[in-house]
């Protein structure tokens, strides 16, 4: 496994326990473990507000997907992106979190900049889902009119930064992004709005850095190490032994911008000695050698200083309120734990100093508490040995087939889309080929197209291709998938890659079910899964001519067949799974509902007010335009009909027709209003998405459910849909989608078209989040291997 330990690289750079135990942490991964680490810091540039911001933003688009795993510790690593992110909580920005309120600042924003105003309307709107794609589109706008900006609106701190900070947090950490969450101590996981508060997390103390290089002894001095800065509080033991009757000294380790301060409090007491900063080597000397150790810090994260201490068998005087440091110190059982006040400490340092042998007892009871803290036992919480066994699982996957009967890559169509981005997803988990077709006088092809999912790609052979001419001319349609069964094997070519590809499958799945008898032939001991896409034999019935009965009924033979010899059942909706079982008599429970869906990484959602800017960038800025996307497939086309009506009865408003169901229409009467954009490459296709101000689906057809909805909805695009044309996907009407009868249609268009811009984000941003939440293909294929896992690979053990 390769794994990256990610944390801060602190500006100005300094040496303190944070950065020492990242150090160790990722050296002992390579030490202990199987697996091979590499630590990975950006410079955390916090001095001001736009600073702290961008430091956020720079982890957010760092890739580290070539690393198995991320762990990520200290603000802002978790902003990293990663499949496979543990966190482990070190500390938040404490300043903006749980010592924010000392202050005395507001918590709300106010502002008289319309740019604050928008993005923290933005966030307002998102607040319970961030998408932090779209929040730092809306910062990054922001700040190019940072000079129109008053200074007293981003301080830092201030509420905006703080409110900022949390919005960034909190869709980086949500549990749709994190795999396990780790906490340093108790004192960090409970703070609140640290971790989501569904989470479950787990404490995993980390062991100390600091060994032990001599024998262990109990001097006549005390010790204290830390930065001198005025969390850490070391000017209540200057004023602790300087109000006690202590004869023993007090060592301070250690710099820090309150030394002056620190040194000047001390004056001329000669039991105050500060040594400055020291080796690590040197500070294991003084643990070794002292009689106690003290540290009474406010509100510590962990305490590294307390398991070092415990380690040599010292006793620790802390204070009530030091935080993480009282998960480990008990009072006058293995150090003393007193109010945070220099005259309960002196007291603490007279007691261990009059009893020495108190303080050997404190110490060893100390050792107790901590002994079993190693790397070995924390590495084995935060990594267990059953990852690295997982990802020798993923290096050896399982093999899966898919067969279909034309080709995937690059996804243009419905159901390329849908191939292409669920095996993309599912080959995280499997080593994937496609077995494809394509038309005699295309080039063979063998490639990997993503990740683990590689399509080989088989041309027709001119017989093969003949002979589908012969029946398309007498069909009138074209007829490549349906035709399937009765020339398949007239490319045996087809037929022996199949045969070579599933001599090690464990699952060959029917991508539609018209390569089945191939399947069939060469399958072995391998499972069979049929995805169906439609219920072709409704779908084909329609489509048809009533000549072409013979072709209808082997469509009814081989789509009955593939439910039957289907282990399982993938079915794009509810409504498809349950006519299949009308239709052939098959056991509910051999369906699962695998949904079409979207990779939302891909698409860049588009605010309202950024299309308009979009628009008059285009010269567009007086045009109200509607998409609608499609194929050549039939369903679509008599959807595209339903468009010209729908244009004709609204000539003010700019129709588009997107997609290969443009050829059909090319050269035939539209209305004026009405443009043919064809096919687009995908930044083409971005800039369309980005810059139209509604989407249609006027489906009254077809089944499976309509991936251009997904498109629309995660690019922010609001849209008006027929009931039919929602099939397969949970929703809220008006609040996500729009639906209308086809009749109805101009108006919910112009309705909406007369929404305010805040209304109009209000709905995509809700559909976005529909989308994310449910319709991702990441999460689909999580649910999709969860049920393969459950049903056929148990089994086959």
């Amino acid at each position: 496994m390769k794994i990256a330990v990610v944390g801060p690289s602190p500006v100005p750079y300094t040496i303190g326990g944070m950065e020492k135990f990242l150090w160790e942490m990722t050296s002992q991964i390579n030490l202990l473990t199987s697996g091979q680490a590499e630590l990975i810091k950006l410079p955390s540039r916090e001095k001001g507000f736009w600073e702290l911001i961008d430091t956020y933003y720079e982890y957010w688009m760092l890739d580290l997907s070539h690393f198995d795993m991320i762990i990520s510790t200290k603000y802002p690593s978790w902003m990293i992106r990663h499949e496979n992110h543990i966190n482990y909580m070190v500390h938040k920005l404490r300043g903006l979190y749980d010592t924010y309120h000392f202050t005395g600042m507001s918590l709300d924003v106010k502002s008289t900049s319309k740019h604050i105003s928008k993005l923290n309307d933005f966030m307002n709107l998102t607040w319970s889902n961030p998408t932090l794609q779209e929040f730092f589109q809306c910062y990054l706008e922001m700040k190019l009119h940072k000079n129109e900006i008053p200074e007293t609106e981003t301080l830092f701190p201030g509420p905006l930064i703080r409110k900022i900070v949390h919005y960034m947090d909190k869709g980086a950490l949500a549990p749709s992004k994190i795999r396990r969450y780790f906490a340093i101590s108790e004192t960090v996981a409970k703070r609140a709005d640290y971790l989501p508060p569904e989470s479950k997390y787990i404490v995993a103390y980390p062991p100390p850095i600091n060994v032990s290089i001599k024998t262990i002894s109990y001097k006549n001095y005390f010790f204290t190490v830390s930065r001198l800065d005025g969390a850490k509080r070391v000017s209540l033991l200057v004023e602790a032994i300087k109000l006690s009757s202590c004869k023993f000294p007090l060592v301070i380790a250690g710099t820090g911008p309150d030394e002056q301060v620190l040194r000047k409090m001390a004056g001329s007491d000669p039991r105050i000695q500060f040594i400055g900063y020291c080796h690590d080597s040197l500070i294991a000397q003084h643990y070794d050698n002292c009689l106690a150790v003290l540290y009474v810090p406010f509100e510590e994260d962990y305490g590294l200083v307390t398991i070092e201490a415990f380690m040599r068998k010292k006793p620790v005087i802390t204070c009530l309120d030091s935080g993480g440091t009282n998960e480990f110190v008990v009072n006058d059982e293995n150090g003393l734990c007193v109010s945070p006040d220099a005259g309960s400490i002196a007291k603490a340092m007279e007691m261990l100093e009059n009893n020495q042998q108190s303080a050997v007892i404190m110490g060893n009871n100390g050792f107790s508490r901590v002994e079993n803290l190693t790397w070995n036992n924390f590495l084995n919480t935060v990594i267990p040995e059953s990852e690295h066994k997982l990802v020798a699982s993923i290096t050896v996957k399982p093999k899966m087939v898919v067969t279909t009967t034309f080709p995937i890559f690059p996804p243009l169509g419905g159901g390329q889309s849908r191939i292409y981005n669920l095996y993309k997803s599912l080959a995280r988990y499997y080593d994937i080929k496609i077995i494809s077709f394509t038309n005699a006088n295309e080039s063979a092809f063998n490639e990997e197209i993503a990740p683990g999912l590689r399509e080989i790609r088989i041309p027709k052979t001119q017989l093969h291709q003949e002979k589908e001419w012969d029946i398309e001319r007498n069909v009138g349609i074209p007829i490549t998938d349906v035709a399937m069964p009765l020339l398949s094997e007239l490319t045996p070519g087809y037929g022996s890659t199949l045969r070579e590809a599933v001599i090690d499958a464990e699952i060959i799945v029917v991508s539609h079910p018209y390569l089945l008898d191939e399947v069939l032939r060469v399958a072995g001991k391998a499972r069979i899964i049929y995805e169906a896409h439609n219920v072709e034999f409704d779908l084909k019935s329609r489509l048809l001519p009533k000549h072409a009965k013979s072709i209808i009924d082997d469509v009814f033979r081989i789509e009955k067949m593939s439910c039957e010899q289907g282990k399982m059942i993938m079915t794009c909706s509810a409504d498809d799974a349950n006519r299949l079982h009308q239709l052939y008599g098959i056991e509910l429970a051999k369906f699962v509902v695998v949904p079409n869906g979207v990779d939302v990484e891909e698409i860049t959602f588009v605010t309202q007010q950024q299309r308009r800017t979009n628009k008059r960038k285009l010269g567009l800025e007086n045009e109200e335009t509607v998409l609608f996307m499609g194929s050549w497939h039939p369903p679509n086309l008599e959807a595209a009909d339903r468009v010209f009506e729908i244009a004709k009865a609204l000539p003010d408003i700019k129709f588009l027709l997107m997609g290969s169901q443009c050829l059909y229409f090319k050269g035939k009467v539209i209305p004026d209003n009405v443009g043919l954009i064809g096919v687009l490459e995908e930044n083409e296709k971005s800039v369309l998405f980005g810059t139209v101000d509604l989407a249609l689906n006027p489906m009254l057809s077809g089944s499976g459910t309509n991936l251009k909805m997904f498109d629309y909805m995660a690019a922010g695009i609001p849209v008006v849909s027929t009931e039919f044309g929602t099939r397969g996907i949970d929703f809220t009407r008006d609040k996500e989608i729009f639906v209308a009868n086809v009749e109805d249609m101009p108006k919910a268009i112009t309705d909406l078209i007369q929404k305010s811009d805040e209304t109009l984000t209000g709905i995509s941003v809700a559909a976005r989040q529909l989308v994310e939440e449910k319709y991702d293909w990441k999460t689909i294929s999580e649910v999709l291997r969860i049920e393969l896992e459950s049903r056929l690979i148990r089994s086959m053990d």
